[in-house]
């Protein structure tokens, strides 16, 4: 019979070639008879068992057939023995060899880590075999390669069609090529403006992180999440973000020695060590040529007589069965599109309606009728527009317009925002069916994309194809009253969001709008453009704690900052009640952000002139909420604390009188937060534990996350540890649940305090380097009361750990991913 202990040693025996049982007692000096009693459950126990146990680790480590503390881990527990403990020397010295394990083995992955986003295809991949090759080389032997030619020739579907073939080293016991595997990142909705070089590397580290870290990390956190792995970047559609594509290629490939990249993109980025790879069109029969084998032996009429096939035509035989004329008539309308394969692709459906000899006429009319309005194109750009303007004209004038339409939206949309921007109704009735209806014949006439995300049908375009809407949506005059429509639309799922900031459903909102990040930012452009005050601050306080909680500081203060700097084209007295209440939302938030990253001097005065705002306006709660953060500045700061003092006493004096229930819990918790800057840590327990309980009475999980991570600070000041970690604990686990980015260094930091005070020195440098990491990708400074306590903690353990374990310990801390880090904190 198997036993645990046998099948996991016999799974890293695997991982090399040449290891075996016999191998392995040769290299610890123990009969193999040992051996196979141990893999059978037997010789486990009793004094010498551990020590065979630990020599089996080693020597499996210097075949690098084992290589983390995770790992043993899970080889002593199969075997029924605890974990290494750093206590005992030679263990000590063992996990040293295995270097700092950045995740505990009791939260190890029993599945296969993901190694690929790798799309699946749908169709053939046809023709290219020497590109193909080719490619595959440069890629394996350059790190970095940029497929170039004109949109539509490719591009993008060689580049997966390479990293596929790559990725498949990982089915086979060799090694693969790129061991930490392939990932295939979408440049193509994001648009070159201020914030291209961070969104893009939001992009990239999206790939590794959930998406609330990834919004908040830096060029630097994506450096350092890739420092060590060896891996292969593709990069598709970069030529409207070349310089930022640029920059942080040169910046990845310098300081992560084992990336590899390929990109797509329709020109060069002309960086040091960049090799360029041209992409013609596909290769075409001559015109001459009759011979079918010749004219098949081409891949542009290879992928057109595949995707006729696909497109379930009349014509259902094999290629060599087809008449003469037939395959001419193929090799003619080939040449005709000059082998673009994007052209290829939109012609070959059309013959389920049409014979081929109709295509080709239909196609030379296309041509010549072309040929006068475009002689300035360049040849191949005018040919995509030709295939693309003879399809356009092909559709019923209702999808003629719906197409054109949906250029607006980027990266993708729902049939609702379709129905919205089609017809301008927000209610959803009427043709919401028809608006689908059209939708999917666009899919099947190959001019959109469907596909299902979070269990909602997504649809969206190619880039050629989006940008040819866009060229129709312009010369139609109806751009702008579509962008208005677009715009309305995304006000009212912001507004729906604001609705359910601070209760239990304020996650699942958050959630649904993430898909939307892009379209997001594509109103704000539009309000940015047209100069629409009003709508801009209105649209940014609906979705302000969108941009704080799940964005970066960086693109949250570009926001909010950016709609408080618009003029506003009405007299101040001609402004409605509801748009100074938008404005005073946006300072409150602009607010934060700005005291969270210490500029304490525009956080005052975006609160100051909040609380003038809300006087004017009598808005009591409002009022309370502009004090509250008037004395956050002053608390983290840790300036004027009596101030503060006099600020959060009148904020709960009016929420009380208001009865604003949301506003008491804040402001009592506020108390509690100063009454622990103050050091009153007394005061401090006892507001909090008032606090605490209004929280989760009305669902404002965020003030509960943060209260119970004050509160383990308290106790861990007085000594009471145990109550401490169970407040850190609870605080983790709320993050976990809800994904916030703020403060979670304070959890971490807290942690690490802990381990200091129970002698675990490089847990606590693991948690201290993370927490760094973290405050430092997304610009959070650590309160100013809280600095000494830190400083303390982190120089005692300095002083008692040798300067090379430290600093192999700090690195590895900070090179975690902040769900790792988190989770590494709640698990010993």
């Amino acid at each position: 019979m198997s036993h645990p202990f046998g099948d996991l040693l016999s799974q890293h025996l695997h991982r090399k070639h040449g290891l075996s049982q016999s191998k392995l007692a040769e290299g610890i000096l123990q009969d193999p008879s040992i051996i196979g009693k141990m893999c059978k459950g037997q010789r486990l126990t009793g004094s010498q068992a551990r020590g065979r146990v630990l020599a089996i680790i080693q020597w499996l480590c210097q075949q690098g057939a084992l290589k983390t503390v995770g790992e043993a881990n899970q080889l002593l527990a199969a075997a029924g023995m605890a974990n290494l403990n750093e206590q005992t020397s030679d263990e000590q010295m063992l996990l040293q060899q295995l270097a700092v394990q950045l995740i505990p083995a009791p939260i190890a992955k029993t599945a296969t880590p993901r190694r690929t986003n790798l799309p699946a295809s749908l169709t053939n991949f046809v023709g290219r075999t020497q590109e193909l090759a080719e490619v595959t080389q440069l890629v394996t032997s350059k790190r970095l390669i940029t497929l170039t030619g004109v949109g539509g020739v490719g591009k993008t579907r060689l580049a997966l069609e390479v990293a596929k073939r790559l990725f498949g080293g990982e089915k086979s016991r060799a090694r693969p090529t790129f061991p930490d595997g392939v990932w295939f990142v979408d440049l193509s909705t994001l648009s070159n403006d201020s914030l291209s070089t961070p969104l893009v590397a939001q992009a990239i580290a999206l790939l590794f992180m959930s998406r609330e870290q990834a919004a908040h990390t830096t060029l630097e956190g994506v450096q350092q999440t890739l420092a060590d792995r060896e891996l292969l970047l593709v990069l598709d559609n970069c030529e409207h973000l070349v310089d930022a594509c640029a920059e942080i290629c040169d910046y990845l490939l310098r300081h992560c020695w084992h990336l590899h990249i390929l990109a797509t993109s329709r020109e060069e980025m002309r960086i040091p060590g960049e090799v360029n790879y041209p992409l013609p069109p596909l290769s075409l029969p001559a015109a001459e040529e009759r011979l079918a084998e010749r004219i098949l032996s081409h891949s542009a009429t290879q992928l057109f007589v595949d995707r006729m096939q696909s497109a379930s035509s009349p014509m259902q035989m094999s290629p060599l069965q087809m008449d003469e004329q037939s395959l001419v008539t193929v090799a003619h309308i080939c040449r005709q599109l000059d082998g673009m394969p994007l052209a290829l692709e939109l012609a070959a459906p059309l013959t389920r309606n049409l014979s081929l000899a109709e295509i080709a006429t239909q196609l030379d009319n296309q041509m010549a009728l072309l040929a006068n309005g475009y002689r300035t194109t360049i040849p191949r750009h005018q040919t995509m527009h030709s295939a693309l303007i003879w399809s356009y004209r092909l559709l019923s004038p209702e999808e003629q317009q719906l197409l054109a339409r949906m250029s607006v939206f980027v990266g993708g949309w729902t049939v609702a925002a379709a129905h919205a921007v089609w017809s301008g109704d927000l209610s959803g009735a009427g043709s919401m069916s028809y608006v689908a209806s059209l939708l999917n014949q666009l899919v099947a006439k190959s001019l959109m994309l469907s596909e299902a995300q979070n269990g909602e049908r997504r649809y969206r375009f190619l880039e050629p194809v989006r940008q040819f809407a866009q060229s129709q949506l312009v010369a139609s005059g109806q751009q702008g009253e579509s962008r208005r429509r677009q715009a309305d639309y995304f006000l009212m799922l912001a507004e729906k969001t604001s609705q359910v900031f601070d209760t239990p459903h304020e996650r699942a909102w958050l959630q649904k709008l993430e898909p939307e990040r892009n379209n997001l930012r594509a109103v704000n452009r539009w309000a940015f453009e047209c100069r629409d005050a009003e709508f801009a601050q209105q649209f940014n306080a609906y979705l302000s704690v969108f941009w704080v909680y799940s964005s970066s500081v960086s693109e949250s203060s570009h926001w909010l900052s950016g709609s408080l700097a618009l003029q506003r084209n009405q007299q101040s007295g001609e402004r409605t009640a509801s748009s100074f209440k938008a404005e005073a939302d946006v300072r409150n938030m602009a607010g934060h952000a700005a005291a969270l990253a210490h500029d304490f001097t525009q956080a005052e005065t975006l609160f100051q002139s909040e609380l003038a705002l809300r006087t004017a306006l009598n808005d009591l709660p409002g009022m309370a909420d502009a004090m509250r953060g008037i004395a956050f500045v002053l608390i983290l700061s840790n300036t004027n604390l009596a101030q503060a003092q006099s600020y959060i006493d009148q904020a709960l004096t009016i929420c009380r009188t208001a009865q604003d229930t949301w506003g008491v819990a804040w402001s009592i918790f506020d108390l509690g937060h100063l009454a622990f800057a103050r050091n009153d840590l007394d005061s401090a327990q006892t507001l909090l534990a008032e606090a605490l309980p209004l929280f989760h009475a009305q669902g404002i999980n965020f003030g509960a996350f943060w209260a119970l991570l004050t509160q383990g600070h308290c106790l861990r000041a007085i000594g009471k540890n145990k109550q401490a970690r169970q407040c850190y604990t609870d605080a983790l686990r709320l993050q976990q649940q809800m994904n916030y980015v703020l403060h979670i260094a304070d959890g971490l930091e807290g942690f690490g305090a802990l381990a200091v005070s129970e002698d675990k020195l490089q847990r606590a440098v693991l948690l201290f380097g993370a927490a760094y990491a973290h405050r430092h990708a997304n610009a959070l400074r650590r309160p100013l009361h809280q600095d000494a306590d830190y400083e303390r903690y982190v120089g005692g353990v300095r002083q008692h750990l040798p300067v090379e374990m430290w600093n192999e310990t700090w690195a590895a801390g900070c090179a975690m991913l902040l769900e790792e880090a988190v989770a590494f904190a709640l698990n010993e």
